[in-house]
């Protein structure tokens, strides 16, 4: 009985290590999947970054167009309003010219 026992430890004990080696190839199978995953997440935080700070150049650019073109618009409204006045200025001096005559 106690040699049975004895053999029954003895089993456990090979037991115990047949269950710690496929633990511990399945844990390092994790850790590597892990070391994967997480490699893969910083290469897209990293895409990321770059793209967000590309799109901040784009929108810088995008602001600076904006304000380019609103200073040729408004340049354009003041010549049409020069423009405008010449072309009163003129029909003016026609008109009296006619009167002249």
């Amino acid at each position: 009985s106690a040699s049975s026992a004895g053999g029954l430890g003895g089993a456990g004990g090979v037991n115990s290590s047949n269950l710690t080696d496929p633990l511990a190839t399945k844990i390092a199978s994790k850790r590597e999947e892990l070391q994967n995953e997480t490699l893969r997440i910083e290469r897209a935080l990293s895409a990321l970054a770059k793209a967000d700070s590309s799109l901040r150049v784009e929108e810088s650019e995008a602001e600076h167009l904006r304000a380019d073109v609103a200073n040729a618009s408004a340049k354009v409204d003041t010549v049409r309003q020069e423009a405008a006045r010449a072309g009163a200025r003129l029909a003016g001096l026609q008109h009296a010219d006619d009167r002249k005559v």
